[in-house]
């Protein structure tokens, strides 16, 4: 298992921020070696199109889910899942924990 937190600055919606958060721990599961990962996200929308494999958006979204599409074929087992902020409150610390101490893995 491994927690990461970042600062994103320039992100004006939740739902590109909530992207680019998963498209920036793809990588670090990667890096750390994981092969069968399970990606939550508080953000419905986002999980909507990568569990719908929609790789043709023109949006800065779209394009980073077709990213994600493409990094989900280095792992054995990847699945993208929705959970309800209110349901994950680990999640929600960690961001809120981001604002004090980012960038730390």
């Amino acid at each position: 298992m491994a927690v990461a937190t970042w600062k994103l600055d320039g992100f004006e919606d939740a739902a590109t921020t909530e992207a680019f958060a998963i498209l920036k721990t793809m990588h670090l599961a990667l890096k750390c070696g994981f092969r069968c990962v399970i990606f939550e996200s508080d953000y419905e929308l986002v999980v909507q199109l990568l569990k719908k494999e929609i790789r043709n958006q023109r949006s800065y979204i779209g394009s980073m889910v077709k990213e994600m599409l493409d990094l989900k074929t280095k792992f054995e087992y990847c699945l993208f899942s929705f959970s309800p902020r209110s349901c994950n409150r680990v999640a929600h610390t960690l961001a809120e924990l981001a604002h004090s101490k980012s960038n730390r893995v």
